[in-house]
């Protein structure tokens, strides 16, 4: 049972971040840079900058690296911001209240 537990997490991890494999193989012909700066910007691919590096008019230019990986950045300081200032208000929000502890 304990073995079993053991395999299903990395299984359904691996599983879920299969994701990302079809979504640099779907991106690869769409998107410019060097390699380097492919490399740097998959280190940022999440759903919402796939999304956002795939949805272009038609007929405009592919992406530069510089403009995907400032979109990855942009989405780690989001993320990161949120959690900072969720952080904060959580810790206010039990220091002032009585019930919350």
């Amino acid at each position: 049972m304990i073995l079993r537990g053991a395999l299903l997490g990395p299984l359904l991890t691996g599983a879920a971040s299969l994701r990302h494999l079809l979504y640099g193989l779907v991106l690869a012909p769409r998107i410019g840079g060097s390699l380097g700066q492919r490399l740097v910007f998959a280190f940022g691919l999440t759903d919402e900058v796939f999304a956002t590096a795939l949805a272009r008019p038609v007929g405009a230019p592919r992406p530069s690296g510089a403009w995907l990986i400032g979109l990855a950045l942009a989405a780690w300081a989001a993320w990161f911001g949120g959690t900072v200032a969720g952080a904060i208000m959580g810790d206010a929000l039990r220091r002032s209240s009585t019930a919350a502890a």
